[in-house]
């Protein structure tokens, strides 16, 4: 399922990408949180967790199959080191 999500991001699918973040903007944030090690506010957060949806929009065809959470995860951990 993620997979066909990806391949429907890549061709700029707007839809996929609202699925996406509906299901993993939580851990997306959850990365934040820890990588920041709590110094970062909600209202942070929030905006660093936009950044990384941006970023994967910006940038979807770079996203290998079955990598979505892995690339997630390196682009919210660059963002929240940038943040702080």
């Amino acid at each position: 399922m993620r997979d066909r999500l990806v391949e429907k991001l890549k061709k700029h699918d707007e839809k996929a990408l609202s699925q996406i973040i509906e299901q993993q903007s939580r851990f997306v944030a959850s990365v934040i949180y820890n990588i920041s090690k709590g110094s970062l506010s909600k209202e942070d957060i929030e905006e660093v967790t936009a950044d990384v949806f941006v970023t994967l929009w910006n940038n979807a065809e770079k996203v290998q199959e079955g990598k979505l959470k892995g690339y997630l995860c390196s682009i919210a951990r660059t963002r929240t080191l940038n943040k702080i």
